[in-house]
């Protein structure tokens, strides 16, 4: 649809161009000849003009400019202006004798003195400058419109390279831990089997959403904080040390959020709180607090006291590049992230703005 809109554009671009010639060219005959004949003879000089244009469009550019480069192009072009000087000259279609008549008066001695001769140079001369006017215009129009199109299809291959990327990011997400929950139900089902039920309906619903939502571009809020939800619970049935405290202040939970945007947040806050010397005293805290369009998220997570003294080097793995990236491709200059160590937290907050 977008493309037949743009051809209709181009298709109405070149009318109204050709009119506006055909109408300076009549204007311009019709002071020295009948409206008829001026009509005519217009319409065949914007004909042959038209002609040469799209030939030069058509074939002369991509033929020889494009493949032979601009000597050979410009011996073709110059051959052909000389053919359209010799079709006007010839068939007297850019002035016609009566207006030769009325612009010059001729007389048996202008005849002898070569008057007449300069004159046929003159008409000569502006015929190669309207052939050579007509191949600048049709050039650099055909130039423009290549451009044009370049751009187009190398935007288009970047949209499919980022899409590509985007899909093989969102997959990316969470296979260690889908792997580590099936071969857990079994264990599952033999200590709790009365709750075996809700572990299977939980794990179905996060295979679903990581399967379908990754194919979509956008889901809601809520789907995507119900995920975050069922990711806690699973982790901690597998580590129950950990203490996990999730503090909702939503108001509209149908705004449109990049799926799995944030759950490689709380896989970062899980894995860099672990601590073997004291297992039992792990701490995530996430905070979520949407107002209006505004989306404003929270992450903090306790640090195990032996740890390396580079935080941000520990914390940049594949989980924040991936999200750094992804928000960089999809909302560019409406999210702000800021994340470092604070009071014996790794602390990361999000702000994101969710209008289109």
């Amino acid at each position: 649809m977008e493309k037949s809109t743009q051809n209709t554009k181009k298709v109405t671009l070149e009318i109204i161009f050709w009119l506006i010639l055909l109408g300076s060219n009549f204007s311009f005959l019709n002071q020295f000849m009948e409206w008829h004949q001026a009509l005519i003879r217009a319409s065949v000089m914007v004909a042959l003009y038209a002609s040469f244009a799209y030939f030069n469009m058509l074939l002369l550019i991509p033929h020889f400019l494009d493949r032979k480069g601009i000597v050979w192009y410009g011996l073709i072009v110059l051959s052909f202006v000389l053919i359209m000087q010799y079709l006007l000259g010839t068939s007297d279609l850019l002035f016609s004798s009566n207006f030769s008549l009325e612009f010059h008066s001729v007389s048996n001695s202008d005849m002898e003195s070569g008057i007449v001769k300069t004159d046929e140079q003159i008409k000569s001369f502006i015929a190669i400058i309207i052939s050579l006017l007509i191949v600048l215009i049709s050039t650099s129009y055909k130039l423009v419109l290549d451009s044009i199109e370049r751009q187009k299809a190398k935007h288009k291959l970047e949209k499919q390279k980022m899409e590509a990327e985007m899909n093989m990011l969102k997959n990316q997400i969470n296979p260690h831990f889908f792997l580590n929950a099936l071969n857990g139900l079994y264990a599952y089902s033999r200590i709790s089997p009365q709750k075996t039920g809700e572990y299977i309906t939980k794990l179905s619903d996060m295979l679903r959403y990581s399967t379908y939502a990754a194919k979509q571009s956008a889901i809601t809020l809520k789907q995507e904080i119900d995920y975050i939800k069922d990711y806690i619970y699973f982790q901690q049935i597998k580590d129950d040390d950990i203490s996990v405290e999730v503090n909702e202040d939503i108001n509209n939970a149908g705004l449109l959020i990049e799926p799995l945007l944030l759950i490689p947040i709380v896989e970062n806050a899980f894995k860099h709180s672990y601590d073997e010397r004291n297992a039992k005293g792990r701490i995530i805290i996430i905070n979520i607090r949407q107002k209006e369009s505004m989306l404003f998220f929270e992450c903090k997570n306790s640090l195990p006291e032996q740890r390396i003294t580079d935080t941000k080097s520990k914390y940049s793995g594949i989980g924040l590049e991936n999200i750094r990236l992804r928000l960089e491709t999809k909302y560019k200059e409406r999210y702000d992230i800021h994340y470092g160590e604070e009071n014996g937290f790794f602390k990361l907050s999000l702000k994101l703005n969710l209008n289109e």
